[in-house]
């Protein structure tokens, strides 16, 4: 099993280590709002305002990191991206008002998030088409390993300063900046004018002139974004990718409340939640191996069910040990359905068009981080915890439906494919 990980190309291995040095020091999102209330006396009204600045730069941000992977490559964009965020960084410690941090927010996490679907784009480009679930499933293992490193270390810069906090980020932005430009190729086609006559010394080699190789054009944004609005499977797919999304929210932003509500304490919140990442760092790699080897539409749709019960079983737990339960169902249908989402978006996307598939993709994940946790937390105040878990259900069992439909399409295209 270990074998089929390895033998991968080394540009995801790359990817993948890149991605883990970077996510070990994801310290802005983890400690901004802390900063803002303890260190800079903000109101938690600004400081949770400054978190939807967060989510909506990401929506930004992966829309624009698509559409320019897609037209000037994947390389150039992830450079870019990381240089970018780790300059704002090195200054965003100076800033103490409202009026600049906000908007710095903002743009902050519009040029950072640029690089993500800049590099799902690449490994499809570099990894065939059976072993992409494996390639996917190791980069979130990477970026969970990282993000169970992120919060101790953080936590000891913040003790000392919150201002090494950013400097640590910057600094591993453009180590991964670095390792991009310097050990990781281009994966986007090259376009090259075609010749109309093909020369006859090129059946022994390769020609000094023009070569004999088809124009790949580019696609314009509004072309794009229309090629995509048509494409039902695609809307279909985002859909229920945000609705698992904004599911998988309550996890981190309403079960807290929650628990705090049946008597549990935030340490004891800290061990129940903690099982999600151990599952998906022993078991991710060998549950993708697994599930690979089955039909994919039907895979995701299994999942979304088993999020759907882990979630929705969570109003009637009442020990510790039965919420440790419901994070175990739901967790599952993570490691089901986490390694298959950007292998389907590459099924569906053509290859003028696959960053901007991602980009799509990636949105769905930040508008579910922007509107999830608040449109949970009313629900919770105004109804109850367990309207919320009724909710996610429902709202996974939706989200099943149209991961059916998807894997139903996908499957009559490998047909007419194949006949």
């Amino acid at each position: 099993m270990l074998s089929s990980y390895l033998t991968l190309p080394r540009t995801v291995h790359l990817l993948c280590l890149g991605t883990f040095i970077n996510r070990a020091a994801t310290f802005v999102v983890l400690f901004l709002t802390p900063y803002l209330t303890a260190e800079l006396g903000f109101s938690v009204q600004l400081a949770t305002l400054t978190m939807g600045m967060v989510g909506l730069g990401s929506v930004i941000g992966n829309l624009l990191g698509g559409q320019l992977a897609d037209t000037i490559g994947r390389k150039p964009v992830m450079v870019a991206a990381t240089f970018g965020v780790a300059a704002g960084l090195f200054g965003f410690g100076a800033m103490r008002t409202p009026w600049t941090i906000l908007p710095a927010v903002f743009v902050l996490f519009s040029i950072g998030e640029m690089y993500r679907p800049a590099a799902h784009a690449m490994i499809a480009d570099v990894v065939r088409p059976d072993a992409r679930p494996r390639a996917y499933g190791l980069m979130y293992v990477a970026i969970n390993l990282g993000f169970s490193v992120a919060p101790m270390l953080g936590g000891v810069l913040a003790e000392r300063s919150f201002w090494l906090l950013f400097i640590a980020d910057g600094l591993t932005s453009a180590a991964f900046g670095c390792l991009v430009l310097l050990f990781i190729p281009e994966s986007k086609l090259r376009t090259r004018p075609v010749s109309p006559v093909v020369d006859a010394s090129a059946a022994d080699g390769p020609s000094s002139g023009a070569r004999n190789e088809v124009r790949e054009p580019h696609v314009p944004a509004w072309i794009a974004v229309r090629l995509m609005a048509r494409d039902h499977c695609l809307v279909a797919f985002c859909a229920a990718t945000l609705m698992l999304a904004m599911v998988i929210m309550q996890g981190a932003a309403t079960l807290p409340l929650y628990l705090r509500q049946q008597g549990f304490s935030l340490a004891e919140f800290g061990r129940i939640i903690a099982v999600n990442g151990i599952m998906v760092v022993l078991f991710q790699l060998p549950a993708t191996a697994l599930f690979s080897r089955f039909d994919r539409g039907r895979v995701i749709t299994v999942a979304a069910v088993m999020y759907a019960i882990g979630f929705g079983l969570t109003g009637a737990a009442r020990s510790g040990p039965e919420f440790v339960g419901t994070v175990v169902l739901w967790t599952i249908g993570e490691l089901m359905q986490a390694p298959l989402v950007p292998s389907i978006v590459t099924q569906l996307a053509p290859r003028r068009l696959r960053a901007r598939y991602f980009g799509a993709i990636s949105m769905c994940y930040a508008g579910a981080n922007m509107i999830g946790a608040p449109l949970g937390g009313w629900v919770f105040a105004q109804h109850g915890g367990r309207c919320v878990w009724l909710a996610t259900a429902g709202l996974a069992l939706v989200a099943s439906l149209l991961y059916a439909y998807v894997g139903r399409q996908l499957s009559l295209i490998r047909r007419a494919t194949h006949a």
